[in-house]
């Protein structure tokens, strides 16, 4: 079973996960979880611990002379009166507030629904949250402007958050021109120093694999090694469903983060280099 923190915060929607009744406890623990975690906070900006707050299911009996409900909050209480029945075809809220007091008001709130499927196929998902994944990763991403630029940093943007939204195809589409925008750019800064017989209309006419053994010296290495991502990703585009593209984007995600990791690595080398050379003219 999924842990509540990879489930809330780094799935995408629509993502599913087959239960059965051996999996009663760890399906309380998950849908009424109520610890902390720490989490990026879309709204101050800043790494922060969210603490969660489920709404718990109610005991049969309520006294008539309580000013509060009698909820079944552990699980203990929770077997006493209810089965895996209880989350069938049902849908549940659960709510993370961060925990800086001058923050209390933010609030990051997800939402799960259970279907049965002729009580033959168990499955749940998240079919909602409010903010998107794509905004709680946005502070992770943001390094990589320095070597997309800000059109192109968009663009990887915009296919995290179109995955977060359980559109699998349309991230891959913008994951490709990610991709293919990192060969042409190695192309344009490199090709003064390459065989003067390639010229740019020829270049553009060549297949991706030869582009990139082309370019290899030029290449983050972590790029090379892995050319297939895009042959991955232009198959997810064309021939996929979007349920199999969802299933490969955690790895396709991850694929384009590490050559990114590799480009930014080279600049802050270089800049480090550049500034070291101006601080040793001083000498």
């Amino acid at each position: 079973m999924v842990e509540p923190y990879k489930f809330y915060f780094e799935e995408s929607i629509y993502k599913e996960y087959s239960y059965t009744e051996e999996n009663l406890e760890e399906l309380y623990k998950l849908i009424y979880f109520s610890g902390k975690v720490d989490s990026y906070c879309p709204y101050c900006k800043k790494e922060s611990i969210f603490k969660a707050y489920p709404k718990f299911p109610e005991a049969k009996d309520q006294s008539q002379f309580s000013y509060s409900k009698n909820l079944l909050g552990s699980f203990e209480k929770f077997k006493e009166e209810k089965d895996i029945s209880h989350f069938h075809n049902s849908e549940f809220t659960i709510s993370f507030k961060c925990e800086r007091i001058e923050y209390s008001d933010h609030i990051i709130r997800f939402y799960i629904k259970f279907i049965t499927e002729d009580y033959i196929k168990y499955k749940f998902f998240k079919i909602g949250q409010y903010p998107t994944l794509a905004e709680l990763k946005d502070y992770k991403t943001q390094p990589y402007k320095k070597v997309l630029g800000n059109v192109k940093y968009s663009e990887l943007n915009k296919g995290i958050g179109l995955a977060s939204h359980g559109i699998g195809i349309g991230s891959f589409v913008y994951f490709r021109r990610i991709f293919e925008h990192l060969i042409f750019e190695s192309y344009e800064a490199n090709k003064e120093i390459m065989d003067a017989s390639i010229e740019k209309g020829d270049f553009t006419r060549l297949s991706m694999d030869k582009k990139i053994s082309f370019l290899k010296p030029f290449l983050p290495k972590f790029l090379f090694d892995n050319k297939d991502i895009y042959g991955i990703l232009s198959t997810g585009i064309h021939k996929l469903e979007e349920k199999k593209c969802l299933e490969l984007y955690p790895t396709i995600e991850l694929g384009i983060k590490l050559i990114l990791e590799e480009k930014l690595a080279e600049i802050k080398k270089t800049e480090m280099e550049k500034e070291y050379k101006l601080n040793r003219s001083r000498l």
